[in-house]
């Protein structure tokens, strides 16, 4: 039931005094309320009594706060209806014995009217008939007369008049009498009363918390409203308003009290918290919800969580409505949590600054407590001085009670009931409250059960033993299925659960893969609209999977909540369960894995996100290394869940295990960032106020530039948050909140940032912080500190971003802080990732606005060098660029250490993978810092020429060429060893420093030293040629980048004057080993002359080795024909060569053509008819579209409709009989068709034959293998 709330602040006074009633006896037998009815009071109520009588009461509301007399009651009882002269109130209620008259006055009732008034509360009876007499019942009748009387000399009101004293003259005082015992007045009756009184009920009764208190009574008097319009029984809709978003109650079933709870609940209200712990299955999480119920009853919300991070955003929230968090395990229960010492600090943390309507339970075994705080005791565990209740140690009678109260329930037999129970009671025996339990539930398959021994055996039996038992009955599959897509606190309904078990189709719900997003200025009625969707056929459980579930539910091992949501009622059967995944045989991990991806890909986000925690236990469990990479693959396919919160559980799991595959997984972290940053908004759908991406593989997305939100409804929540009400938003309302605030930040209060960090979405909070952080704040302490622990990567980038654009607005303590702060950040690998694709492009006023805090830009970029992980996808160009920027404004005692973290980062990279021209820039950066101030440099040069590979070192001797004048001796020494090590690289890097801008003299003499110089210190052409053919290989190779990865390294074309000559020398001898190497890249050069001359020399006796060096070449290139070359080689060349060639070409024009038209560009003119005449088809159905192009022209009145589709028919023909062999025929035929007038569908032919030859050319591979570059070392 969807319900436009429209109730104000201060509630109307007679909606209340309604909402008030209907809450008061809804529950009746037969219970109805009608607002406002047809020739009725303000209200009327009606239920049955114990005698199945229908009573009803007629309610009149008086909101005046003016003493109620007589005479105010002569006005109430002397009402008619709108309109009627007849039938008036008193009448009415003489006239019907199950009648009442319910007056609701603000007023208080003066001394004459004290034996109307109900004693105590009202609960629907009547008053005793001793209390009146017949002077009562007259003084009535009189103030009734004299009210009318007193009422304006009107028709009806003269009508009405004369009906009242015939009415009067007719009864008795007798009859008036017994009547008076059924008007009931309620005075004093206040809004503030009637609120009271709604909330206690609210909260008793359906366990609505103080936070959400103003929402249900918004939507409730609406339910009136509506009520009064339709003139309906109102009942039903309330009922339904209410339970569509029912609290649970916390309260356990079957709780068994302590009498240690009164002084607990004490506790916990002194100190604001409670820290419970003890053996497993002794009640630890029973107790603590016990307890949280109790508050519950008082207004508090209450949330049940594992995790520390979600108790302290609920926690810290704003919101002054009392709030409690039951915290179940946070170090660990029956898995250990990642991180448990990193969460105890949280505890402790959070325990502290515990404000006073805020309270927290901790119920937490004390395995993993004493594990983690590293102590022998409970006592000596305690935390930050709360020591910890330990419920292990249980009273005789408490033991009895439990037994006692299990004997009905599970009908135990004598034999074993007796014998428990006097062991319990002599003391023979000491036993957890959770293992009598599971003795009752269970005692019928016990053996021996004359043996106290081993009934006690059977009761503490272990979970590994219990799992099989149940197994052996059957319930293997659904006590998985519970397993994986259930939590101890997340229960899964029984139609997820069955999606979960039986789906086998390869496509899920909740997968959202958004391969694009396109932008508009606003939806339009045009735009898709995306819904929730529904499973496609409606799952169940199979016969005997219900039957097991039924079974467990039976013995008390699984329970369901208020909707219907199972789970394991303690932790020691989900145990049970998990011990069932024995994932030693082949078949059994494919099945575990069907039903986690089930789970995590289901229609319900709640049982996907447990789905997802669950991922890291199941990881754990899995032996083989296949199998966890399919685990770890199923997490990044997570990524793409349509529920943000479920791609983040998925991300941490991921950030968390990746070093169990730190090759494959470090370079994909950036992505996952993506992922999990979500960078627009704009493109999530809501539902129920929660986030969804529309769901999918390769969803193509609208997002509009402008983003709209209710104005009056943003405008209503910020003004409830002022004026601190209690309300409750959801993900959506901070969403719109933000976008209204996005261009106004000053009206982003410390209250409302407060509340929306408390959203689980960390997609909301980044946002919200991107508004905190645009302008100056104050007193915001509190809220930095959040904002900086919050470790969601799209949080840490709003953080830096937000932050530089307005750097230049912040005080210098709030510059300082923010700036301590975001190193702290910048250190964590993760964060570090966020941010520095944002840190290296700094310098860009439109990213980081004008003048951004260079000084801040050097302490964080080297931090975050040194932090990211070796594989990184960092775009190096841009590095390159902002440290170029960086180094013009700062000083060298800012710039050497970002200098210093990329040598870093390099060191990291070149292990891995190497590194590309701009990674390697870093040498260059570091020499023009430093020509001034070689002692600056430090040992950096000696740690870049440690780098690993052949390509970091040539790069770094490259560049060291470039100021070989600046290094010191120490320095050269280094450069010289490198080149003098006899490794297998060697010739490579002599090669670097052969083909530099300027080889050093003293280094040419080191790598040749028969070298004689005749006219200059510099190395000539002719000299290069007499190289050993090794280092004159590689040298040629580096010269012109060829093989990889000699272009990837920038080390090509360095040198401009001698080498030219080095190629264009080679060149000249077909013959020489480099020819091919030289020939080409006079090819790329575009040397047109010098090729022309070398063809004309050696073409006759070199024409096919010519033909296909140039032939490759044109299949590598696009464009750059170089037809004057071309027609050299043919006229050197034989005719039957030039036919086979002419051939070749033709046949391959799909590849190096755009169009049949290009090939006059390239094959020589003599030979031109020779290459089309490979293409007839494509010629003849051109001639033929030609000629109906200039009919089309010349006479276009002979188009008609037959004549198209002759036309049609006639091209149809020819290009089934005579296919073109070119793409771009058919778009030729494309565009004459529609110049023509044809519609697509009778063009589909063209468009058919044309994706048949695309198939084709993607088809073609190209016969020519990479050379493969030798003596290299990676």
């Amino acid at each position: 039931m969807s319900i436009a709330l429209t109730g104000p602040v201060k509630y109307d006074f007679q909606d209340l005094v309604c909402i008030h009633y209907i809450l008061k006896f809804y529950d009746k037998d037969g219970t109805t309320f009608l607002v406002e009815p047809d020739g009725g009071e303000d209200a009327e109520l009606s239920f049955l009594d114990d005698t199945g009588q229908l009573l009803q009461f007629e309610i009149q509301v008086k909101g005046s706060e003016e003493p109620v007399t007589y005479d105010k009651v002569a006005e109430c009882l002397g009402h008619f209806p709108a309109y009627g002269t007849s039938d008036f109130l008193l009448e009415r209620l003489l006239s019907n014995k199950n009648a009442r008259a319910v007056l609701v006055m603000s007023g208080r009732a003066n001394d004459l009217l004290q034996k109307y008034l109900p004693k105590g509360e009202w609960d629907g009876n009547i008053h005793k008939a001793k209390l009146f007499n017949q002077k009562d019942a007259q003084l009535i009748l009189n103030a009734v007369k004299a009210y009318v009387h007193s009422l304006p000399e009107t028709p009806i009101n003269i009508t009405r008049r004369i009906h009242i004293d015939q009415f009067i003259e007719s009864v008795s005082p007798q009859d008036v009498k017994e009547s008076l015992t059924r008007l009931i007045i309620l005075d004093n009756t206040s809004n503030n009363y009637l609120t009271d009184s709604c909330r206690r009920i609210l909260r008793k009764n359906f366990y609505i918390p103080d936070d959400m208190f103003p929402h249900t009574i918004d939507g409730l008097a609406t339910i009136i409203k509506n009520g009064k319009t339709s003139q309906k029984d109102t009942i039903a809709p309330f009922l339904q308003y209410i339970n569509e978003s029912p609290v649970l109650s916390n309260r356990p079933k079957n709780y068994i009290i302590r009498n240690h709870e009164v002084a607990w609940i004490e506790q916990l209200k002194r100190d604001g918290s409670l820290l419970l712990s003890g053996r497993p299955r002794v009640g630890k999480s029973n107790t603590a919800k016990w307890i949280a119920s109790e508050f519950q009853g008082e207004g508090y919300s209450v949330l049940l969580t594992q995790y520390v991070d979600e108790a302290e955003r609920f926690l810290l929230d704003s919101v002054h409505t009392p709030r409690l968090v039951v915290l179940d395990d946070p170090l660990g229960g029956i898995h250990p949590v990642n991180k448990p010492n990193e969460s105890l600090g949280l505890l402790k943390r959070l325990i502290t600054n515990l404000r006073p309507n805020r309270k927290l339970i901790v119920a937490q075994g004390q395995e993993r407590l004493l594990e983690i705080t590293e102590t022998e005791i409970l006592a000596d565990a305690s935390i930050v001085g709360r020591d910890w209740i330990d419920l292990s140690d249980v009273t005789v009678d408490l033991l009895l009670n439990h037994w006692d109260s299990l004997r009905s329930e599970f009908s135990i037999s004598n034999n074993i009931f007796n014998m428990v129970h006097n062991s319990l009671k002599k003391e023979k025996i000491n036993i957890e409250l959770g293992c009598l339990t599971y003795l009752a539930a269970e005692h019928g398959k016990i053996k021996d059960s004359s043996n106290i021994d081993q009934v006690l055996r059977f009761a503490r039996k272990n979970a590994v033993d219990l799992g099989k038992a149940l197994s052996e009955e059957g319930c293997k599959n659904i006590l998985m299925g519970l397993a994986i897509t259930s939590s101890n606190l997340e229960p899964v309904n029984e139609k997820d659960l069955a999606y979960s078990l039986t789906n086998s189709e390869p496509n899920f719900h909740g997968y959202s893969h958004i391969s694009s997003t396109y932008s508009s200025f606003g939806k339009t009625k045009d735009s898709e609209t995306h819904v929730f969707p529904k499973y496609q056929h409606n799952p169940e459980l199979s016969q005997d999977d219900s039957d097991s579930l039924d079974l467990l539910e039976l013995r008390c091992m699984v329970e369901f909540n208020d909707y219907d949501q199972a789970t394991f009622s303690h932790p020691f059967y989900r145990s049970a369960a998990e011990s069932l995944f024995n994932i030693s045989t082949r078949r059994a991990f494919p099945r575990i894995e069907q039903i986690l991806k089930n789970g995590i890909f289901c229609l319900s986000p709640s049982t996907a996100r447990a789905s997802a925690r669950n991922l890291n236990w199941i990881y754990e469990r899995v032996k083989k290394d296949t199998d966890k990479v399919k685990i770890f693959e199923l997490a990044k396919r997570g990524l793409d869940s349509s529920y943000p919160s479920v791609r983040d559980i998925c991300f941490e799991f991921l950030i968390d295990n990746m070093f169990s595959f730190p090759n494959e997984c470090e370079n994909e972290q950036s992505k996952w960032i993506y992922k999990v940053n979500g960078k627009n908004l704009d493109i999530l759908e809501w539902l129920d106020g929660q986030p969804w991406y529309p769901m999918g593989e390769s969803v193509s997305l609208e997002s509009p530039w402008l983003s709209t939100c209710n104005k009056d409804k943003v405008l209503k929540i910020l003004s409830d948050i002022h004026n601190d009400a209690a309300i409750v938003i959801t993900p959506k309302d901070a969403y719109d909140v933000l976008t209204y605030l996005e261009d106004k930040p000053e009206k982003l209060t410390h209250s409302a940032i407060s509340r929306i960090l408390s959203i689980n979405e960390g997609l909301i909070r980044a946002l919200a912080v991107k508004i905190w952080l645009k302008i100056n704040r104050e007193n915001d302490c509190q809220i930095l500190a959040r904002i900086f622990r919050d470790r969601h990567p799209a949080v840490a980038e709003s953080i830096f971003k937000s932050t530089m654009r307005s750097w230049n607005q912040f005080n210098f303590e709030r510059q300082k802080y923010l700036c301590t702060e975001l190193v702290k950040l910048a250190d964590q690998p993760v964060l570090a990732n966020a941010i520095i694709d944002d840190l290296v492009v700094f310098e860009r006023p439109h990213k980081m606005g004008e003048n951004p805090p260079w000084e801040v830009f050097a302490q964080l970029l080297p931090i975050a060098l040194s932090s990211l992980p070796p594989k990184v996808k960092l775009n190096f160009g841009r590095l390159d660029c902002v440290v170029n920027e960086a180094i013009r404004i700062l000083d060298l005692e800012y710039t050497i250490p970002i200098i210093d973290s990329w040598i870093t980062l390099l060191e990291k990279l070149s292990v891995k993978s190497l590194p590309d021209d701009y990674a390697l820039a870093v040498t260059d950066t570091l020499i023009k810092i430093t020509k001034s101030n070689d002692e600056a440099r430090g040992g950096l040069i000696s740690r870049l020429l440690s780098l690993n590979g052949t390509g970091c070192i040539v790069r770094v001797i490259s560049d060291l060429m470039y100021d070989w004048a600046v290094l010191t001796n120490e320095e050269k020494e280094l450069v010289i060893e490198s080149l003098c090590t006899d490794s297998e690289d060697k010739y490579w890097r002599q090669a670097a420093v052969l083909t530099s801008h300027r080889a050093p003299y003293e280094l040419l003499k080191l790598i040749i030293p028969n070298w004689r110089c005749q006219t200059s210190d510099m190395l000539q052409a002719e000299d290069i040629l007499d190289l050993p053919h090794k280092l004159l290989s590689s040298a040629v190779q580096m010269y012109i980048g060829e093989p990889q990865p000699l272009w990837w390294i920038g080390t090509h074309h360095r040198e401009k004057d001698v080498w030219p000559k080095v190629i264009e020398l080679i060149a000249q001898e077909p013959s020489h080993p480099l020819f091919k190497q030289a020939f080409n890249q006079l090819l790329c050069n575009g040397a047109s002359i010098q090729l022309c001359s070398i063809i004309t020399k050696w073409g006759a006796t070199y024409s096919d080795v010519l033909f296909e060096l140039m032939f490759q070449y044109k299949l590598d290139t696009s464009g750059d024909f170089k037809p004057e070359v071309w027609e050299t080689l043919f006229q050197t060349a034989p005719n039957k060569a030039c036919s086979t060639w002419i051939e070749q070409m033709a046949s391959h024009s799909l590849t190096i053509l755009n169009s049949l038209d290009e090939a006059k560009g390239w094959v020589p003119k003599n030979f031109l008819n020779e290459f089309y005449s490979y293409f007839i088809n494509d010629g003849l159905i051109m001639k033929t579209l030609l000629q109906f192009s200039r009919i089309k022209d010349e006479a276009s009145e002979c188009f008609t409709k037959d004549n198209l589709h002759l036309i049609t028919t006639i091209i149809t023909e020819l290009f089934v009989k005579n296919p073109p062999l070119h793409y771009d025929t058919c778009d030729f035929a494309k565009r004459i068709f529609d110049k023509l007038g044809c519609s697509s569908q009778e063009a589909q032919f063209i468009q058919k034959r044309r994706d048949e030859l695309m198939k084709e050319l993607k088809a073609y591979s190209i016969d020519s293998k990479p050379e493969k570059i030798t003596d290299w070392i990676f």
